[in-house]
């Protein structure tokens, strides 16, 4: 399952337990297509735009978090 399908079936899961905060588990190799390596120092990356930082839904911003913090990228930039 794809790194956004397990986030969207834990919130999903987490809204029906009635849950307000959720762990998310870091990414498997398989769900990332970019690495470290001597050659690459620095990288900025866009999120995705359902990574709802600003959500009104204390669940979905909580998550939306923790998503960049499961890579080793520290520059975003966020469409919109």
């Amino acid at each position: 399952m794809a790194f956004r399908g397990r986030v969207e079936q834990t919130l999903s899961e987490a809204s029906t337990e009635g849950k307000s905060l959720v762990g998310i588990r870091s990414m498997d190799d398989d769900e990332v297509n970019i690495h470290p390596a001597e050659y690459v120092q620095q990288v900025v990356s866009f999120t995705a735009p359902w990574i709802e930082l600003d959500s009104d839904d204390p669940l979905v911003a909580h998550t939306s978090k923790q998503v960049p913090s499961h890579t080793d990228i520290h520059s975003y930039s966020k469409p919109g």
